[in-house]
């Protein structure tokens, strides 16, 4: 999970609870009996009112709670796919390594079987003085199979430059998207937590504004 779904649910929490407290500040006393009914009638159509402004202030925050926490899923969202695209990326960055290692040992088996011909080649020098014949067709044997070789090694060798030019531009783009990634991820982040002071500091301002009304009656003090 994202880090900040914690502190959006923490400052969220945070305004639920003013809210809260402001809703016990706003609730009336017991109330002692009285005769002024017109009065007390007053007074509870202002309590209404106050709630009424209090229940408003909490969904416009339960709303703007919802609205981040979609905006934080989605980031989760991508955030994932990013992974999952990486991990693919290094996967086949493992696999060309393995590809290559392959090439460089059948590269080095080839040079060990040229190796091994010249060796049977100098071994048999004596015999081949006398069987010029022979000799003419292992020579034209020898080289056709030394072309060979050697044409085999050439296509490694290119091979594994290819392999190498492709493994270097993979690491680029591989880098780029991971920069790219870091990118949008704070974009997003700074927007988000933007958005969360935004909210709170309104729910502020609109809890602030919610008026305290004090009435005094001759034997008793009752505050709203």
């Amino acid at each position: 999970m994202v880090p900040c779904s914690d502190e959006v649910r923490h400052t969220t929490d945070e305004i639920l609870a003013k809210i809260r407290r402001c809703r016990r500040a706003v609730c009336p006393g017991p109330i002692h009996t009285n005769p002024q009914l017109q009065l007390q009638d007053s007074l509870r159509e202002n309590v209404q009112d106050h709630q009424k402004q209090l229940n408003s202030i909490q969904e416009e925050a339960a709303r703007a709670r919802r609205t981040l926490e979609a905006e934080l899923n989605e980031l989760q969202k991508d955030y994932n796919e990013t992974l999952i695209r990486i991990e693919r990326v290094t996967e086949r960055k493992n696999d060309l390594k393995g590809t290559v290692h392959e090439l460089q040992t059948k590269l080095n088996s080839a040079e060990r079987q040229n190796e091994s011909l010249g060796e049977r080649w100098k071994e048999r020098c004596s015999l081949l003085d006398r069987l010029e014949t022979q000799l003419a067709q292992m020579r034209e044997e020898w080289h056709a199979e030394q072309t060979k070789i050697m044409k085999q090694r050439d296509a490694a060798q290119l091979r594994i430059k290819d392999l190498l030019m492709q493994m270097e531009r993979m690491e680029v783009a591989f880098r780029e998207q991971m920069c790219k990634a870091e990118a949008s991820k704070n974009t997003i982040l700074s927007a988000a937590d933007a958005k969360i002071r935004a909210v709170e500091e309104d729910c502020a301002v609109k809890v602030a504004k919610v008026p305290v009304i004090i009435v005094i009656f001759p034997f008793y003090t009752l505050s709203l």
